[in-house]
């Protein structure tokens, strides 16, 4: 979806499962969260087991 143009939907349930297909399986991977001190949550992972 990154860099995706405008796009028609047969129906609500396919343009509802792309949506959610963005949202977890792209955006917040990469989207930095402030409860895990401003970092993405794939970083804030590695750090973590790092650590271990």
């Amino acid at each position: 979806m990154p860099g995706a143009r405008w796009r028609v939907f047969q129906n609500r349930e396919d343009a509802q499962t792309e949506i959610f297909e963005y949202i977890e399986m792209y955006y917040n991977p990469i989207r930095r969260h402030s409860a895990l001190a401003y970092e993405c949550p794939v970083a804030f992972e590695n750090n973590y087991f790092y650590k271990l």
